[in-house]
């Protein structure tokens, strides 16, 4: 029984697996963003969440926003530092 165990935990870990790229590893619209757009971060939940880009820093692909409306949790003005990618205009 442990032999068994042991042949397909091997097959498991030995299985090569190609990752899909997430939706917005696929697209380049970050790429547009300037200082002082509006966006939203993440790519699928946003809530309708919307922050102000204050800072980029293209050397590092980050990005410091300021959160410009959170009905959700009412935590406008907090900065945040993201990756670029994970951003999107508005």
């Amino acid at each position: 029984m442990a032999s068994l165990l042991g042949k397909i935990a091997k097959k498991l870990f030995e299985t090569e697996y190609n990752f899909k790229k997430n939706g917005f590893e696929k697209s380049d619209q970050w790429k547009s963003i300037k200082v002082g757009d509006t966006v939203e971060y993440g790519v699928t939940a946003t809530d309708g969440i919307t922050y102000r880009v204050e800072d980029i820093d293209a050397q590092n692909q980050k990005a410091r926003i300021k959160c410009l409306s959170n009905v959700k949790h009412k935590k406008t003005g907090e900065y945040y530092t993201v990756s670029l990618k994970m951003i999107r205009p508005i």
